[in-house]
């Protein structure tokens, strides 16, 4: 890969969330089957920075929340 300057430098930040992900999925003593997952990548200018996926650490109430959860999580990643 050969990254050449454009003089841009654009940061972008896509973010998602589904809520409670392995609901039923997972056995029902299983403590992380209700948490909600979060992704999210950090692009400047076209090329990813940061990335990561992970289970949410407390249980979120709506997807409203879990997406909210995941946007905090993603704004703390950033330097």
């Amino acid at each position: 890969m050969i990254l050449r300057p454009t003089g841009k430098l654009d940061l972008e930040l896509f973010v998602d969330a589904n809520f409670c992900g392995l609901f039923k999925t997972e056995p029902d003593f299983d403590k992380n089957a209700a948490r909600s997952q979060t992704g999210f990548v950090v692009m400047l200018s076209g090329f990813s920075l940061i990335w990561k996926s992970q289970l949410q650490a407390s249980l979120a109430c709506s997807t409203l929340e879990a997406e909210y959860t995941a946007l905090l999580y993603a704004l703390k990643a950033l330097p």
